[in-house]
């Protein structure tokens, strides 16, 4: 954000405490959105689905640009630690269970931690040479990441780790 306004940075940009970012994820099929962030403490915590967003749906429409997080007066937020943020996103085709287990348990306020195998399984359940990656950075243009998985099987999902670097 810059001067109030939300602008497209590329996300190998250096961030400074006090930045403001959002997130903004488009499918082209119906899927299942999840976004989690794994602060400097380790920990993994649910950045979406949120009761706050599309009143906890996990599931997003195909086409349609979806933010996170939602509102225009919301943002996420760097703080005085510098660091490394690390999201995990993932967009499935269907409900992944060990991230549906998460969901319920952090929305029925319950203490719930994600672990690092589970992570790692997810991560690995992706078929390598599958997957596109495109970066764009043209100044003119964009500033994006696009991923795509190009089996086009029911179980298909992208898996992306996006690393938020701030000083």
């Amino acid at each position: 954000m810059k001067n109030g306004v939300g602008v497209e940075v590329d996300p190998d940009s250096v961030f400074h405490s006090g930045d403001r970012i959002r997130l903004s994820v488009e499918a082209n099929d119906k899927s299942y959105l999840y976004v989690i962030l794994r602060g400097s403490s380790g920990n993994w915590s649910l950045l979406f689905p949120s009761p706050r967003i599309l009143g906890g749906r996990r599931e997003v429409d195909r086409g349609a640009r979806h933010e996170v997080p939602l509102a225009s007066s919301d943002w996420f937020v760097f703080d005085e630690q510098s660091g490394v943020e690390k999201l995990f996103v993932v967009l499935s085709r269907t409900a992944d269970p060990a991230l549906e287990s998460f969901v319920r348990a952090v929305q029925s306020s319950q203490v719930a931690s994600l672990s690092d195998a589970t992570v790692s399984n997810i991560r690995g359940s992706v078929k390598t040479g599958k997957l596109a990656m495109e970066k764009v950075t043209d100044s003119q243009l964009e500033k994006a990441v696009y991923v795509v998985d190009s089996t086009g099987a029911v179980a298909a999902r992208v898996v992306v780790d996006i690393n938020l670097r701030h000083d």
